[in-house]
């Protein structure tokens, strides 16, 4: 809703018809999917993935997978990259001095998350191919594991790449006091009379498109010809002739009907790269289409991030202050914006506040598991998060209905354009109108209990404001609430404050499964592998919220007590 009014008269778009002429081609199944595409002397990739999550290459023997029936050519990393000179492109680099390790398009010397890939066949049959699998031993010797965000930064942690010396690839800050749009962010804490401090968890997440990815590549004309299920042809265009040093002009991308993406299929793929090269050693086109299992473990995930919030404010409600400390996993190497999606929530933190002082700080951190890179929304949602979480604290804290707060803090319809404390300009808005018509919609009154008008700004009487929980209220203090008055804080006290913390989820968590191979002959990583399962399962936290949790411990997703550590 905007706060400017329609000059041209034209009739509202939303909830207006709108003719789809590619609906009718996609219901009758008269789609061309990547897979679908087969072309004369079409042949099949399949490839072999690593089942153990951080392990040196000792050997790999193909003789019995070469002699497979269908079975064209079996290749590893040294065959496609004698040189050890090519790996995946990253092109946003966030820091001048960001550590960026090569990956290879098959792993050479080491593996580095559980489901990178090995070794590649090429068959008649995709059937042939993924049978000749299970005929390559490959030898594993296993190093050190480095699973979860602080573990990667705790001093002395295993390194995920040992020539990089760091677990840590980059460090970026936002500061308003430097940047000249607000003040200083650790004055304003220090002065102000309410300080609340939560860390929050994203967890990691797997964009599950409907098509698998796909790839086909045609080397029998000048011009090499690419069909991929990407969402970034142009980009894949231009990023495969750079890495493999090919003319540009001489490559052509197509793409047809993706099947979805949700920015899963927006990088540039070891897999793609790797089809070019086969393709062109052997003079015939070929097709890779992944399983849904390699899906889970290869193609890059979203979000995991710990944030640690903090933000001031008056005893009337004002908020004074907003620092931002995130630690983001980018798995065992950088996609291709992939260090650059947690920075980009940097300038969303604020929302839609007025928010006077603001620091943000991202350090973006290696493990050994799936890297991470752009999803839906890449960094926006997790800031909108988190915001509207700590804000629900700060509620809880001064004894406040939370849409009071927000409104005494919002940007109101008649400041627009309005210039925020991370540097956006903000041309319209009506945040007064879309929430009063939000709360009538869902009858914010009637669940409540008590009559609250943000449309009006109507006020509540103290005593009302003073009587109602927030809906996460547990009516009881626990032990390890962060958020102390200041005369707490100045008084050195431990004991908790007015925040009642919620109480445990009601939703369970699975039990972790362990486990891991040093010398598998033809092991496949799975969802169902026990690998698979380890360098996962720390991600996948117990939630009142399908995405994320408040936590001061992060340890099973649990509130601290005073009869158990967890």
């Amino acid at each position: 809703m905007t706060a400017i009014p329609d000059i041209n008269g034209a009739a509202p778009e939303v909830g207006r018809a709108r003719v789809r002429k590619e609906d009718h081609r996609l219901i009758t199944g008269r789609t061309r999917w990547t897979d679908n595409i087969a072309l004369p002397g079409l042949m099949h990739m399949a490839f072999l993935r690593s089942p153990t999550a951080h392990a040196r290459i000792v050997g790999i023997d193909t003789s019995a997978a070469k002699e497979m029936p269908g079975v064209i050519a079996v290749f590893t990393g040294d065959d496609l990259d004698p040189s050890g000179e090519i790996g995946m492109p990253n092109a946003w680099p966030i820091t001048p001095d960001q550590k960026t390790p090569r990956r290879p398009m098959l792993a050479q010397g080491t593996v580095n998350f559980a489901g990178e890939a090995v070794a590649l066949v090429v068959a008649r049959s995709a059937a042939e191919a993924e049978d000749a699998l299970a005929e390559i031993d490959v030898d594993y010797d296993d190093l050190p594991v480095v699973l979860g965000l602080d573990n990667a930064v705790a001093e002395g942690a295993p390194l995920v790449h040992e020539d990089l010396g760091t677990n840590t690839s980059a460090l970026w800050v936002f500061d308003s006091a430097e940047a000249g749009s607000g003040g200083d962010v650790q004055k304003a804490i220090d002065d102000s009379e309410v300080v609340v401090t939560r860390r929050f968890r994203q967890q990691r997440l797997v964009p599950a498109f409907m098509e698998p990815r796909s790839v086909v590549v045609d080397p029998t004309a000048p011009q090499l010809t690419m069909w991929s299920a990407t969402q970034v042809p142009h980009i894949l265009k231009t990023m495969v002739a750079m890495t493999l040093g090919l003319p540009e002009h001489q490559v052509r991308v197509i793409a047809p009907d993706v099947g979805g993406g949700f920015g899963g299929k927006l990088a540039v793929t070891p897999e793609e790269c790797a089809a070019v090269v086969v393709a062109q050693k052997l003079g015939r086109p070929v097709k890779w289409t992944e399983s849904r299992s390699e899906t889970m473990v290869s193609a890059h995930h979203g979000r995991d991030q710990m944030q640690d919030i903090t933000i001031s404010a008056t005893r009337d409600g004002t908020v004074t202050g907003l620092k931002v400390d995130l630690l983001a996993d980018m798995g065992a190497y950088l996609g291709i914006v992939g260090g650059g999606v947690p920075v980009l929530g940097a300038f969303m933190f604020n929302a839609i506040y007025k928010i006077p002082a603001y620091r943000f700080s991202c350090t973006t951190v290696f493990t050994n598991t799936t890297l991470t890179d752009a999803y839906r929304g890449a960094g926006r949602p997790e800031a909108t998060f988190a915001i509207e979480r700590i804000m629900d604290e700060l509620a809880v804290e001064l004894g406040m209905d939370p849409m009071e707060l927000r409104e005494k803090n919002w940007i109101k319809h008649d400041e627009f354009p309005y210039t925020t404390v991370s540097t956006l300009t903000y041309d319209s808005g009506n945040y007064e109108a879309a929430t009063a018509k939000a709360m009538q919609l869902f009858d914010y009154d009637g669940c409540a209990g008590n009559s609250v008008n943000v449309g009006n700004a109507a006020t509540r009487s103290s005593s009302a404001s003073a009587s109602r929980r927030s809906p996460r209220c547990a009516g009881s203090h626990r032990r390890g609430c962060s958020a102390r008055s200041t005369t707490e804080r100045a008084a050195g006290s431990t004991r908790p404050s007015a925040c009642c913390r919620p109480a445990r989820s009601r939703w369970s968590r699975a039990p972790r499964r362990t486990g891991r191979a040093t010398r598998r002959r033809g092991a496949r990583s799975s969802p169902t592998s026990s690998a698979w399962a380890s360098t996962t399962s720390r991600s996948c936290t117990a939630t009142r919220s399908p995405r994320t949790r408040a936590s001061t411990r992060t340890v099973r997703g649990r509130w601290p007590s005073a009869a158990s550590p967890w």
